[in-house]
């Protein structure tokens, strides 16, 4: 299912004038994550429910007495209960928690959910927006949040909106042309933001750390070019004099290539 009709891309410009493009996925993307997400769980809880006939049929086999019959089937129910409930309500809350912001059908259609800022979404994040999906359900699997995504420029449902959280498609494999990986290259600080940096003590091979991960980010998974660019200004950040307090990592990059240029 095309979703181009829907999708559309987002330029996240963070106070130090650093330029992220993230592409937002469109209402089709997010509808295949679901279904599979769905179908996961619909094929656990179908399997729970043999396992427990299963249990049921092996009390019945062993001849327990009426009352220990009727005790184990209040168990079995009140797990089933528990089980079912956990996996309906839970299961996007913990696999996003444990994932990065992605469930086993968002990872297979490519999709993560970040910080409108374009950041890795916060914990209390994906919690508020999950805690929120039991009205994007209403009335019946996600109309209420069908309907929002429609009227959103971002593809928003309720759950997001409250979190201020996105949902993004991410980029896999390397298929760019040269002109793209050139892109990846080109800086986005202005030079007077860099005039008070002192990168005298960037070497070489630092140097040429920054332009491979320049080079790379537009390939890269989102949490892993975030990851990755903090790495790397955090090294930078000992050899460099003059940062900002407060820095975005991409920037640092981009700014120790651009001063190198400026002043060999």
């Amino acid at each position: 299912m095309t979703d181009a009709r829907f999708e559309n891309r987002l330029a996240v410009i963070t106070p130090e004038g650093v330029r992220l493009e993230l592409a937002i996925a469109g209402i089709g993307s997010r509808f295949a994550a679901r279904l599979l997400d769905s179908l996961i769980q619909m094929a656990f809880i179908i399997a729970l429910y043999f396992a427990v006939i299963a249990a049921a049929g092996g009390l019945f086999a062993l001849g327990a007495s009426r009352n220990g019959l009727e005790t184990g089937a209040l168990v079995l129910v009140a797990v089933i209960m528990v089980v079912v409930f956990i996996t309906i309500f839970l299961y996007d809350l913990i696999f996003e928690l444990a994932m990065g912001g992605q469930t086993p059908g968002k990872r297979a259609v490519g999709l993560r959910v970040v910080d409108a800022s374009g950041a890795p979404a916060r914990p209390a994040s994906i919690l508020v927006r999950n805690l929120v999906r039991i009205v994007d359900f209403l009335p019946l699997y996600y109309i209420v949040g069908f309907v929002t995504m429609l009227a959103t420029q971002k593809t928003q449902r309720l759950g997001d909106l409250a979190a201020h959280t996105i949902v993004i498609r991410e980029r896999k494999g390397d298929t760019r042309t040269h002109t793209q990986a050139s892109a990846g290259l080109r800086t986005t600080v202005p030079p007077h933001v860099i005039e008070t940096w002192d990168v005298s003590g960037v070497s070489a091979e630092e140097l040429q750390l920054c332009r491979q991960f320049l080079a790379r980010r537009f390939t890269l998974p989102f949490d892993v070019r975030y990851s990755l660019s903090v790495d790397v200004a955090n090294r930078l950040a000992t050899k460099v004099t003059g940062l900002p307090a407060t820095c975005h990592p991409e920037m640092v990059i981009e700014g120790v290539v651009l001063a190198k240029e400026l002043r060999a």
